[in-house]
């Protein structure tokens, strides 16, 4: 009789399938290293991170302490007093916003409030200006005269500052 093979698979596919097992365990492998490697990589990144950190903690409380300190702060502090003072000036009388609202109407372009004092008792307001010139000195206090809401109008030292401006003085009676 003849000798006939029924296989269909030949000796050499038991050799192919051990290549195949070790292709696969190389690229097992290498995931397995890329894997480490990223590990690895994180974690310098995030000790990179964590000094990042601590700089720009100590780095805010270097500026946090500069603020408590002054400038800024300061600033605020004296916003916060010009307000306390804004508003004692507006409890004192009910005549302090009125006139505080003609003086922002009848204020002359290129004059402006250098300081307000108000005296509830005399009713009267004593006003330190400074105007670009003497024209709008003069204008200026010709409008104070012309108001309605003052029943008087007197000037004290007028005097050239520094920079050209006219430094005056003027108190003006309530009605």
């Amino acid at each position: 009789m003849v000798n006939i093979n029924l296989q269909t698979n030949s000796v050499n596919e038991g050799v192919s399938s051990a290549i195949r097992h070790k292709k696969i365990l190389i690229i097992v492998i290498v995931f397995l290293i890329l894997l480490a490697a990223s590990y690895v990589g994180l974690v310098i990144y995030a000790d990179k991170i964590a000094k990042n950190d601590a700089s720009v903690n100590s780095q805010y409380a270097a500026q946090y302490s500069a603020l408590n300190k002054g400038g800024v702060a300061a600033d605020v502090y004296d916003f916060q007093a010009r307000m306390d003072l804004a508003r004692s000036l507006a409890a004192k009388s009910d005549i302090v916003i009125p006139s505080l609202q003609e003086l922002e109407k009848i204020m002359t372009s290129g004059a402006y409030i250098n300081s307000y004092d108000f005296d509830a008792k005399g009713k009267t307001i004593k006003l330190s200006c400074i105007a670009d010139g003497y024209d709008t000195m003069a204008k200026q206090i010709l409008d104070f005269k012309s108001s309605d809401f003052f029943a008087g109008v007197s000037t004290g030292q007028s005097s050239i500052d520094a920079s050209g401006k006219i430094d005056f003085d003027v108190i003006l009676t309530l009605k």
